[in-house]
């Protein structure tokens, strides 16, 4: 089923193009495959001017209450760029970013049908138990990402992290998934929406503003250069 959430394991059939290795090589981790459309996926990623943007009062609300939701302590909007993972929105956690070397997201944009990628004690998952998010701060345990899909592209994802393992499936079932997914859906609508978008388009009007300005007033003082000059 298609809210059947998917572990570790099954990405190692997906796929993928090789990663450029020296994004990998500070930490001695199973190379993260890049998704087959990563030019597009980044183009698109760029083009919605999201990244490294304010805080989003709505989608810091939304976090807080998958954290209550789910009963985990943190709960991220994480968006992965080429090199990093930059969260537009998190919930008890203090960076504001990571390498994508360690993102348990980027692994999670690789899951078949867009599932929902579950971790649930990370320090025996063969992809994860080296991370550095695993063995230093903030010592990941648990981790559960639904995809955010914008433009039929993966942005990245909503996560759960836990700091205490979850071997009982019952904590996170698969109608738990079909929750994180329907709640991925909402913020990747929100993503998409032209809020994000229509900065731009106002900075280029007041720049075409200014230009016409400009050229009035050279106009105005040089004249229009068909005369003389006399």
């Amino acid at each position: 089923p298609h809210d059947s959430p998917a572990d570790a394991d099954a990405l190692r059939s997906i796929p993928t193009r090789s990663a450029p290795h020296s994004h990998f090589n500070s930490f001695r981790l199973p190379l993260c495959p890049q998704p087959v459309d990563e030019d597009a996926r980044l183009a698109t990623l760029r083009s919605k001017f999201v990244l490294d943007t304010a805080p989003d009062v709505t989608l810091d609300a939304l976090v807080a209450m998958c954290a209550e939701i789910f009963h985990v302590p943190v709960a991220l909007v994480s968006l992965v760029d080429q090199h990093r993972q930059w969260f537009k929105a998190k919930h008890n956690f203090e960076a504001n970013a990571t390498g994508r070397a360690e993102s348990f997201c980027a692994w999670t944009m690789l899951c078949d049908d867009r599932k929902v990628l579950v971790v649930r004690d990370a320090t025996t998952d063969a992809m994860f138990k080296d991370n550095p998010l695993v063995t230093d701060g903030p010592k990941i345990r648990f981790y559960a990402g639904a995809p955010l899909v914008v433009d039929d592209v993966v942005f990245g994802s909503i996560c759960l992290i836990d700091y205490e393992k979850h071997d009982a499936p019952a904590f996170f079932d698969e109608a738990a998934a079909a929750r994180l997914r329907a709640i991925a859906r909402v913020v990747s609508s929100h993503l998409q929406k032209p809020s994000y978008t229509k900065w731009l388009g106002a900075a280029v009007d007041t720049v075409r503003e200014g230009v016409l300005l400009l050229e009035h007033s050279l106009v105005g003082v040089f004249g229009n250069g068909d005369g003389d000059g006399a």
